[in-house]
Order: structure tokens, then C-alpha cells, then sequence
């Protein structure tokens, strides 16, 4: 399968999980994003590329995938403060179409040849 056939994959896994878990933790999300968010997020985003990119996930592709974890919790916990009156369905739109413009443009922010050469 070629890698954007592959990134396609991850990406919608990674957002069909997040989700889930944002719904998941919506009754205390304000506590949540700030805690253990990270460590959810990040075990999601980890394993669906490891599982569509095997031993190609080299320890520069794991930090950037780390930072992108962080990027998207930063943006809605921006996107809760600036917004009045959101509800989940709100943040949950949002943190999609964030990691939608994130993930589409991953060739661009991590030029690793060992991922991007998968054919």
C-alpha cells in the first residue's frame, strides 16, 4: 500500500480513537486534557502509525508524533477558552478538523526517507 493510502488509514483511526476518548472524558475534560490526555493521545497516534508503518517509527518520528499530541491538546484547550458556551460537539468538530489539517500535511513537518520512502 502506498503512504498515503497508509496515512490515510492512521489518520482516521487517530481520529475515530481521539474522539472516543474526548467523549469519553467529556464530564471532566477541563481536568482530563491538562493530565492524561497526553498519555492516551499519544498511545493512539504511537500505535496506529507503528501498526501501518512497522520499524519504520524511528525515534525522531516518535518525538514529532509526541509534539503533534501536544499541538492538538494546546489547540483545544485554546479553542475551549476562546469559545463561549462549547459543547462536545463543538470540540469534538474541532479536534477533528485539527488533526485532519495536521495529519494531512505530515510529509511536511516530518521529512524522515525512512517513512515517507514506503511504497
Amino acid at each position: 500500500m502506498p503512504f498515503h493510502e497508509k496515512l490515510l488509514t492512521v489518520k482516521q483511526a487517530c481520529i475515530v480513537e481521539c474522539r472516543e476518548l474526548i467523549s469519553s472524558n467529556w464530564e471532566n475534560i477541563v481536568l482530563w486534557l491538562p493530565s492524561e490526555a497526553f498519555n492516551e493521545m499519544f498511545s493512539v497516534y504511537k500505535g496506529k502509525f507503528r501498526a501501518e508503518f512497522p520499524g519504520r517509527i524511528t525515534n525522531p518520528i516518535r518525538d514529532k508524533l509526541d509534539f503533534a499530541v501536544k499541538n492538538l491538546i494546546f489547540a483545544m484547550n485554546a479553542f475551549m477558552f476562546y469559545t463561549e458556551g462549547y459543547e462536545l460537539e463543538d470540540v469534538l468538530d474541532f479536534a477533528e478538523c485539527f488533526m485532519n489539517a495536521q495529519l494531512d500535511n505530515f510529509g511536511s513537518w516530518c521529512e524522515d526517507d525512512e517513512i515517507l520512502a514506503v511504497e
